[in-house]
Formats: structure tokens, C-alpha cells, sequence
């Protein structure tokens, strides 16, 4: 018997991949000189590394738009769980661990250091990096944040995983390195990876002279000790705590508003909370500015000005009114703090709101940009393309009469007043949704009583000097999404009127209240509540329309639902406008756009997609000569029905940047937006039923749009008669014939020459956006390799 055991162990070790062999270490060419990170690494991981690895939804959170998150290296805990049953321990860089033991008790493991030396590495960023040096084809289908890509956290095991998907080294999908890029790679981990010298870190995380100015006239009016300051900002941080700030300054440089136990003019000691408004835990603490030393990208970049300007504004909003009540400083109940409309209720609504109004484009931008949208199901409870207005705040009835606020605060409550922990079982007989169309219906009725002669075009805001935009476009590209200022694109199917209710509510419940790591009933819920939202802001733009016209004109935003399962109720609201024309609608908006907004604001129709009541789609151009042809050709072809959008039906491609290489040596860019028609948006899963590619759009933008690029193609001047003629005439074109041209144009993510295109691309944004810009994502460029 005891002869047996010796097999027996082998056996189990084998079973147990004990017995597996590491493979051999890599040979590297030492350097003759210590490689710098700062100026010689991190350029190389920014633009093919950091496209990828930078957010909550890098691959296995990796983060590496920074040194810090390259030394923190991997993790097999993926943030995004649509299973989560239970909330996971947050893990922000900057913000949940400061060094890299406590980075590896959280389960993080190391992709830089290596075990042997003397010129071998067996680094897990080297032995990725070596494996698509060897294997540079890309074939098949690359999906970065759906693929499980196992998150190896040995070499044994990487090594497993490359032996099975052998082209599926790193960057994953596209080229590989230069040779001269990956011998310095190599190198520098061959040399121990170290990060910046204790003066350059000095020097990235110290604000320059400038700013450090303003951030003490800031850090002074925050501080001040005065209630009604303590509680102005508090609000600010509540509704800024994601901003990039940047100073009025020529810098280039962008800072984080943050809790801290330091006073200022000391070094800042973070406060950590899961969300903006938890209790900080210490009786004093002061709000500080910590600077942002990660390369910018743009999913996440939304700049919010910090200038004079800026600072006059908010002491004529929030410190020169009177408040509803004596300013007093309100503590941190978890229940009263999850609701705005109970922890700053002695702060009058009007200065709320207007704040709200100044800064619509950001606050939209939030929840847009921010943890809660990412993926189809955080997405797929919006149209993919509307126009957002808001109400005038002397026609909001809870800006004019704060009262009414006070009365429905029992159904202004929010699920995030659970916390992290909202169970699935809470969503049966949810009482979020019910308490949400019981303020509804009382808001509905007390418009009725107020506005027995309806609302008219005053009682949409005109927009001012001090605001960002009246009027916003709102685009989703499936599973991304993006806002800018103006009328952007044809009239679209819905649009929305916002109040300061609706407004805040959605900013609480999606961005300060959601919490990315919480359960999947707090996610479900958050997703549900913000359906009921959608309809409010829909409902609210119906009330301007014929009164006859207003459920048909719901019903049709929700076909296949059944009417008695449309939420729509208008409490018998007339019509105050006397519609001159059969499309309202339509009448209405260029009532508003045209002769409304104030002059100065800048407002006005996109003079390329929208066709004006009576207008029709142009044909294509005689020449292409000048921007405006391309984009009359582009127009052209982008009306629903055209044939082209069968080569767009994949709803993997919804963004394409279009380079235009004109004769004289100059480029013009143009982004090409897809719409997809969805019948309804009520559902979570198989959206796939709602679509319908028959009605599909697209709109034709100069410059650049969205954050995730699905595909780049990059055409000569002299090519664009083909190209269109590609466009109009698929049908008529063999399929290989087709398939051929196309592929003339477009760049696939195997291309070798990809990345000269990505950099040509992200130089242009740069270079034409020198502020809102940052490095595009490219997690979701096309999947398939050809």
C-alpha cells in the first residue's frame, strides 16, 4: 500500500497544475543607461496601453494611466458584476489604498516584477507584451470587457492562457510594439520598473504657482466657517466631486475637490466615503484640492471652470439671497443625506436649481460619463437620440412655492437612501417606483391648478451669459454615450422638458447615490428609477403640445408596450400654444430655437442633419471640393432607409471617425453617429426585439464625438465619389466587390498600420480640443479581425 501513495501524490499534483513547468524566463538587452519612466515608458503606455487600461472597466483593473496603477498591477475581482448579490470592497486607486502591500492584500497582484535577474525577465507585462512580439496577427473577435481573459496572476498561468488563445497577446486586438518600443519596455522592467525620482513626483503632484493662488482664494470661500458657506459647500461637493477642475489659468492642469482632515496649506489627508455625502467620520474637516496626475482620458474628463468668474456666480446664487431658513449646519443621517430635498431644504430651490441650470451640460456629462453608464443595460433605458430643454425656473412650480418640495418629500425619496445593499427581493412592490408616480401625479395636478391655461414658449428657459447651453443633444452609442450643447442632429423622435426635481433627482440617484461596486438590486433599482425618470422628462416636454395629441404622441415612443402600461398622465392640462402646422412638435422646437433662446446664447439648428419643416434630404454633389460637399454627401446618404446601413447594422458600430485627405495637404474630420431605432426603451434584456434597422439614421458631424471610437477610416479627396457611390449603391455592387472597396477605406483593428491612424486621430482631438480632450478608449473598437 504504501507503494501507491507516491503515484497518488504526483497524480494529485498533477491535477492540481502543481507539476507545471514556468516557462523560461525572457533574455533581455540590458540598457546602458537607467530608462526614465516619466519621459521614455509612460509615453509608450499612454497611447497603446492607457487606450485600453484606464477606468472601472479595464481589463482585470489594470490601470495604467498612471504609475501608481501600473504598481498596483491586476486583479481577478472584475467592478463590473451584473451577479453581485453581495457589495465588493471599493478599490479607487488614489483613494482605497496608498501602497502597494495594502494594494496586495486587496488581491491585487503585481504585472511588473519579476523573480529572476541578471538580464532574464519573467515580468507578467514582459511575457504578454514578448507573446504578441511573436505572434503579431490579430485573428477572430476581440471583445476587451466581455472576454474572460483569466487575469493571470503567475506567469504559469499566463502561460497556460496564451498556449490556448496564442493571438491574444498584448495590445490586445491590434499591432504590436515597435521592436524599439518594446526593447525599452523590457529594459526599463529589466532594471527594476521603477517609477518617477522623489522630485519628479514632487513636481507632477505640486500645483504650479498659479493655480496654487487660486486654489487658496477657493479653499478659503469653501472653508469659510460661516453655516451658510458650510452649507454651499457642501452642495457644491455633493454635485462636484467628479469634475476636473481647471483654474482660470493658461495651465493645463486639473485638480480634484476633495474632503480631508488637513486643514489647508497642509498636506491633504483624504476623508474616504463611498459617496459625496456619507458622514466623513471626524467632527471638523475642510475641502481641499488634491491635483489630478493621471493621464487624462476622455470617458472620464469633465472639466468644470474654477475661475473669478465662476466664484462671483456662486456668491450671487448661494450667499447674497436670503435662505428659507436661519443657515445652519445639517449632519450626516444616511437616510436625510441619500435626499437633497431634506439635507438642503433650508437653501432656496431657485439657487439650487439655477446652479443646476448654469451647469446643465456638466451634470448631464455626470451621469453620461460617469460609473453608472457603462454597458448596454446602464444604457438601453435612453433613446439614442434626444434634444433636452428646461423649465424657466419662474414657471417651476417647486422653484416658485419651496412648500410643495417640503410636502412631497416622502415621494421624492430615492433607492439609494438603501445604500449599496438594496436586495432584489425589495424591487416586489418597490417602493421607490410607487413613492416616484405619487409625486408624479401630485406634480401633474398641481401644474393643472396653477397653469389652468397651460404653459407657453416663456415657460421654457432662455438660457444666459453664465450657463452652458439651454438646449443639449444627447447621443448613446449602445453601450457609451455622450452629451454636448446645442440642437445637434434632425428633430428626433423624443425630447425632454426638465425641472429642478427631475434634474436633481437624477444627478443623486445616478451619479452621487450609485455606487459601482454595490449589489445587483442596488443597480437593478437605480436602472428601474431612472426609467420613471426618463418618462417624467418625456411627459413634461408633452405638456407643450395639443392636448389631443399627447398620449398618441407617448404611445408612439413606446410601441409593442401595451397603452394601458404607458405611464402618461396630464391631469387635464390645455394646450396654451396655437399651432400654426400638423407637426408640433417640430413647430414648436424652431419656435424655441429660433425666435426664444437668447441671441447671445448661441443656439442654432445643426445646418447639416436638420431638415427644417418642408425641406427634404439634398442629393449628392456634383464635386467634391470643399467641406460643405463632403458633408451634403454625407447628409445625403445618412437618411433612414439607404443602403448603407446594412453595412452599419452591427450595433458594435455606432461612432466612426472619417479622415478627409484633401489635395491641397490639409485634413478635415468628420464624425459619423449612428441612430438606432428602438420602438420602445423599457426593457433591460434582449433589446434586440426593440430594434429596427429599417428606420436607423445617422447624423454627420465635423470634428470629433463620443469617447469610444468603433472605427476610423480615412479617405482621399479624389476617392469620394467611389466611396459615396459604395454608399448608395451597395445593393447593386457584388458582395467581394464590396467588401473590397469598403476595406480600401476603413481600418481594421488588425491593420499594421493601425496605429498611425489612432495617433494621427487622438493628435487632431488634441490639438482641436486642447482642454476637453483626452485619450479616446479603444475597448470598444469593432471586435472582428480581418
Amino acid at each position: 500500500m504504501k507503494y501507491l501513495k507516491l503515484p497518488i501524490l504526483c497524480l494529485i499534483l498533477i491535477l492540481a497544475g502543481c507539476a507545471k513547468k514556468a516557462p523560461d524566463p525572457i533574455q533581455v538587452q540590458l540598457p546602458t543607461y537607467t530608462v526614465n519612466y516619466l519621459h521614455e515608458i509612460k509615453p509608450i503606455l499612454d497611447k497603446r496601453c492607457a487606450v485600453c487600461h484606464s477606468c472601472y472597466n479595464s481589463p482585470c483593473q489594470l490601470k495604467l494611466s498612471s504609475y501608481e496603477g501600473v504598481d498596483r498591477g491586476g486583479s481577478k475581482k472584475a467592478v463590473y458584476n451584473a451577479t453581485r448579490l453581495t457589495t465588493m470592497d471599493p478599490t479607487r486607486l488614489f483613494i482605497d489604498a496608498e501602497t502597494t502591500e495594502e494594494w496586495r492584500q486587496k488581491d491585487f497582484h503585481t504585472v511588473t516584477e519579476s523573480s529572476v535577474s541578471d538580464g532574464l525577465n519573467n515580468s507578467l507585462m514582459l511575457q504578454i507584451l514578448s507573446h504578441k512580439m511573436k505572434n503579431p496577427e490579430s485573428k477572430g473577435d476581440y471583445y476587451s470587457e466581455a472576454n474572460d481573459l483569466t487575469c493571470s496572476e503567475t506567469s504559469i498561468e499566463l502561460d497556460g492562457y496564451l498556449s490556448k488563445h496564442p493571438n491574444r497577446g498584448m495590445p490586445f486586438g491590434f499591432p504590436p510594439l515597435k521592436q524599439e518600443e518594446f526593447e525599452l519596455i523590457a529594459g526599463w522592467l529589466a532594471q527594476g520598473a521603477k517609477g518617477p525620482t522623489a522630485s519628479e513626483q514632487q513636481e507632477l503632484t505640486s500645483p504650479k504657482a498659479a493655480d496654487a493662488a487660486f486654489i487658496v482664494k477657493w479653499e478659503t470661500f469653501l472653508n469659510n466657517q460661516d453655516p451658510k458657506y458650510g452649507m454651499t459647500a457642501r452642495y457644491l461637493y455633493e454635485h462636484l466631486f467628479l469634475a476636473h477642475i481647471k483654474f482660470g489659468t493658461d495651465t493645463k492642469e486639473y485638480y480634484e475637490l476633495l474632503r480631508s482632515t488637513t486643514p489647508p496649506g497642509r498636506p491633504v489627508e483624504l476623508i474616504n466615503t463611498v459617496r459625496p455625502y456619507d458622514d466623513p467620520g471626524v467632527d471638523t474637516f475642510y475641502y481641499r484640492f488634491r491635483k489630478i496626475h493621471s493621464t487624462i482620458v476622455h470617458k472620464t474628463h469633465m472639466v468644470f471652470d474654477f475661475d473669478d468668474a465662476k466664484l462671483n456666480r456662486f456668491k450671487e446664487i448661494f450667499i447674497e439671497p436670503d435662505w428659507l431658513q436661519e443657515p445652519h449646519l445639517v449632519g450626516y443621517d444616511p437616510i436625510e443625506s441619500a435626499n437633497p430635498f431634506a439635507s438642503f431644504e433650508q437653501i432656496p430651490p431657485r439657487a439650487r436649481y439655477q446652479f443646476l441650470l448654469d451647469n446643465c451640460h456638466y451634470i448631464i456629462m455626470t451621469f453620461i460619463r460617469g460609473p453608472v453608464c457603462r454597458g448596454q443595460i446602464a444604457l438601453n433605458v435612453i433613446h439614442d437620440h434626444f434634444w433636452v430643454l428646461f423649465q424657466d425656473p419662474d414657471h417651476d412650480l417647486s422653484v416658485q412655492y419651496p412648500a410643495f418640495l417640503k410636502l412631497q418629500k416622502d415621494n421624492l425619496i430615492m433607492p439609494i437612501e438603501k445604500g449599496s445593499r438594496f436586495p432584489v427581493w425589495d424591487l416586489i412592490g418597490n417602493k421607490y417606483d410607487k413613492a416616484l408616480w405619487k409625486y408624479y401625479d401630485a406634480r401633474q395636478e398641481y401644474y393643472m391648478t396653477h397653469n389652468y391655461q397651460g404653459q407657453g414658449y416663456d415657460a421654457i428657459w432662455k438660457g444666459n451669459k453664465a450657463a452652458d447651453s439651454p438646449i443639449l443633444t444627447v447621443y448613446r452609442h449602445f453601450d457609451s454615450a455622450s452629451v454636448h450643447k446645442g440642437v445637434l442632429g434632425d428633430l428626433p423622435r423624443t425630447m425632454w422638458v426638465m425641472d429642478y426635481p427631475q434634474l436633481e433627482r437624477i444627478y443623486y440617484a445616478l451619479v452621487a447615490g450609485f455606487d459601482v461596486y454595490g449589489t445587483l438590486g442596488h443597480q437593478l433599482a437605480v436602472r428601474l428609477y431612472m426609467d420613471g425618470l426618463r418618462e417624467e422628462g418625456e411627459s413634461y416636454f408633452l405638456g407643450f403640445m395639443p392636448a389631443e395629441q399627447r398620449r398618441p404622441m407617448m404611445e408612439s415612443w413606446y410601441k409593442g408596450v401595451k397603452p394601458k402600461k404607458v405611464t402618461y398622465y396630464d391631469a387635464g392640462i390645455p394646450g396654451k400654444i396655437a399651432y400654426k402646422t400638423d407637426n408640433p412638435k417640430q413647430e414648436f422646437i424652431e419656435h424655441i430655437v429660433n425666435n426664444h433662446i437668447l441671441p447671445d446664447v448661441g443656439i442654432s439648428f445643426d445646418k447639416i442633419n436638420y431638415l427644417p419643416a418642408g425641406k427634404e434630404f439634398p442629393p449628392l454633389p456634383d464635386q467634391y471640393k470643399t467641406m460643405a460637399d463632403y458633408l451634403q454627401a454625407f447628409e445625403s446618404v445618412s437618411q433612414p432607409g439607404t443602403e448603407f446601413f446594412s453595412l452599419m447594422d452591427d450595433f458594435n458600430a455606432n461612432v466612426v471617425y472619417i479622415r478627409i485627405r484633401k489635395n491641397n495637404g490639409t485634413d478635415e474630420v468628420v464624425s459619423m453617429v449612428i441612430n438606432r431605432w428602438h420602438d420602445n426603451v423599457t426593457y433591460m434584456f434582449d433589446e434586440k426585439k426593440s430594434l429596427d434597422s429599417s428606420k436607423d439614421n445617422a447624423d454627420f458631424l465635423e470634428g470629433f464625438y463620443g469617447s469610444y471610437p468603433n472605427y476610423f477610416i480615412d479617405i482621399q479627396q479624389d476617392d469620394l465619389p467611389d466611396f459615396f457611390d459604395l454608399l448608395t449603391n451597395l445593393k447593386e455592387i457584388d458582395e467581394e466587390e464590396a467588401t473590397k472597396r469598403f476595406n480600401k477605406y476603413s481600418i481594421n483593428r488588425a491593420n499594421k498600420n493601425f496605429w498611425e491612424h489612432y495617433d494621427w486621430f487622438q493628435a487632431r482631438f488634441t490639438k482641436n480640443q486642447p482642454v476637453q480632450s483626452g485619450l479616446f478608449d479603444l475597448n470598444r473598437y469593432y471586435y472582428e479581425a480581418q
